[in-house]
């Protein structure tokens, strides 16, 4: 989508596991979203996604447990990135359904998409997405290479 000139593409992945973490590999920011009361907390501990989000928006911030998600995900970060880190991912709270935090939202995305930019980090991350992508084609290749010799 890049390649065809497209300025925002919006990759949604649904759910909680490695779907997620894949799409972070081919994501300049990535986004997760959080709803209180659904187990979030352990989902994202299994999956990794504390590793691979930039940005997380904790949606239905007028229910319970809305705040006490946003402040165990600050102390699961601190824990994580500790102080120095160069980007520490935002967390907003919001209400899809008032529109409530959304312009906030917005404005971390693009504050990280500044980040990538004006750090150089962005040119390291589309590097390490190529190689990855012929790592995998290689291997690819390799096994169907391999399966036909097999046969």
């Amino acid at each position: 989508m890049d390649a065809m000139g497209k300025d925002v593409v919006i990759v949604e992945a649904v759910g909680s596991g490695q779907g997620e973490v894949d799409v972070t590999r081919v994501a300049d920011t990535s986004i997760v979203v959080l709803s209180p009361g659904a187990g979030d907390e352990i989902q994202m501990m299994k999956a990794g996604i504390l590793e691979t989000a930039d940005v997380f928006i904790v949606n239905k911030a007028d229910k319970d447990g809305a705040t006490n998600l946003k402040t165990h995900l600050e102390i699961m970060l601190g824990m994580k990135n500790g102080p120095a880190a160069e980007w520490q991912p935002g967390i907003v709270l919001t209400e899809a359904l008032n529109g409530k935090g959304i312009e906030e939202a917005v404005d971390k995305m693009l504050e990280h998409r500044k980040y990538l930019y004006s750090s150089g980090k962005i040119e390291k991350r589309r590097q390490i997405r190529a190689m990855m992508e012929l790592s995998e084609a290689i291997e690819y290749a390799f096994h169907l290479r391999m399966n036909k010799i097999l046969e």
